[in-house]
């Protein structure tokens, strides 16, 4: 597990790396009371497919970039 820092007090992100498989899941849960954007250019995936979101979302992939969330919402995806 790699904690994903970019000094935001409103959300706690964190990579789960899989060593079976070697898939990489992206953990973000949000304490922002109102949406929230965070960058996540940085992790050198192609997309990043939600496999699990408290939130409704569609079922496409997200870019590798931004990442909106609702409130203290709790998301899940792989990266790719």
């Amino acid at each position: 597990m790699t904690t994903y820092d970019d000094d935001r007090a409103e959300a706690l992100a964190f990579l789960r790396h899989a060593s079976e498989d070697g898939q990489t899941a992206l953990v973000v849960l949000s304490f922002a009371a109102s949406s929230l954007t965070i960058d996540f250019g940085g992790l050198g995936a192609r997309r990043i497919r939600p496999v699990f979101s408290s939130e409704e979302r569609s079922a496409e992939t997200d870019g590798p970039g931004r990442l909106a969330l609702a409130p203290f919402e709790v998301y899940v995806g792989l990266l790719e």
